[in-house]
């Protein structure tokens, strides 16, 4: 189960759909973490071992693009026991891409609530003002102003 984000400018036409977490339409998650992972980072991907993979929301800090691209967490099989993550890279600038919504609610939290089928309509609630908060201090990547709001919320399985 996982979010489904629409983010829009205020001042111009900017409007996208984002999804974050987990849920039945990322069903072979594992399988896709482990391509990606070997694709990015050069690793074969019999020796990648998937701790935890969602989709995230990512933002890059130079041009303030938004992404929607799988967060994942993986050790590496034969080598010491230390986790990695995916560091991606924005498509027009090539700067590094970080998650959007990182702190306080992350989203291996909403994998635990997915796994007990939680829809406590509070919890809901403050995940909307928790997105929202965070929404207004990003410039749109199309003008530059701070007007980035959710217009719509919605839920995938």
């Amino acid at each position: 189960m996982g979010n489904i984000l629409d983010i829009s400018c205020g001042d111009c036409k900017y409007n996208n759909e984002y999804f974050i977490g987990v849920g039945e339409f990322f069903r072979e998650r594992n399988l896709k973490s482990a391509a990606i992972v070997s694709r990015v980072a050069g690793i074969d991907k019999y020796k990648i071992i998937i701790e935890n993979s969602f989709v995230q929301v990512f933002r890059c800090f130079r041009c303030n693009c938004l992404y929607n691209k799988m967060d994942i967490c993986y050790k590496v099989k034969g080598s010491q026991p230390v986790n990695f993550g995916i560091l991606y890279r924005c498509n027009k600038c090539n700067e590094p891409l970080y998650p959007l919504f990182s702190d306080s609610i992350h989203c291996s939290k909403h994998i635990s609530y997915q796994n007990m089928k939680c829809s406590d309509p509070e919890r809901n609630d403050y995940e909307l003002y928790y997105y929202e908060k965070v929404l207004r201090d990003i410039p749109c990547y199309k003008c530059g102003n701070r007007k980035l709001y959710l217009r719509a919320w919605g839920v995938f399985d």
